[in-house]
């Protein structure tokens, strides 16, 4: 399965859950704030969007823990949340990549969910796991911000297993 395939399996287990699930979102669609001005050139596209969408300057009080199922809730209970996201969860999924790549993926989806994912095939967890652990140490040397601490790296089966029917 390629990673876009894997992302419309997703997106069906996920309608299971919220209303509104789109592919390849683009942050910068329907922007009314200076984001669009900003990125012109270059606006990166999340994998997985999950809403509500916030398009406007600030922070939407829409976008709350609340809209998450219990699951969800469990997994970033100990998470801060992004204080001003553009999405209820900003999921990216990784099939290749250097590790910069999914450092990338993290920043993406931290910076524009309420909380983010990184979902992995089983050949590509190591490497999600160390940039995990390098987050923490930086985390526990007081070196980030909330940033990447509103993230978690899933493999494709923890995360299919998180999202089966109950």
């Amino acid at each position: 399965m390629t990673a876009s395939d894997y992302q419309r399996v997703s997106q069906l287990a996920l309608w299971r859950y919220f209303a509104d699930v789109r592919l390849e979102w683009s942050v910068v669609k329907d922007a009314t704030d200076d984001l669009t001005a900003n990125f012109n050139r270059y606006a990166p596209r999340v994998d997985i969007a999950v809403g509500p969408f916030n398009t406007t300057p600030g922070p939407d009080p829409h976008i709350c823990e609340a809209l998450l199922p219990p699951q969800l809730r469990a997994l970033f209970a100990d998470r801060p949340p992004n204080p001003n996201p553009r999405c209820l969860l900003a999921i990216e999924v990784t099939y290749s990549g250097t590790s910069k790549h999914v450092m990338g993926d993290m920043l993406n989806a931290g910076a524009l969910g309420l909380y983010g994912m990184v979902i992995g095939q089983d050949a590509q967890m190591a490497k999600i796991r160390r940039i995990e652990s390098y987050v923490e140490v930086l985390n526990q040397l007081e070196k980030l911000p909330w940033l990447f601490r509103n993230v978690v790296g899933l493999s494709t089966v923890e995360f299919d297993a998180l999202l089966a029917r109950e």
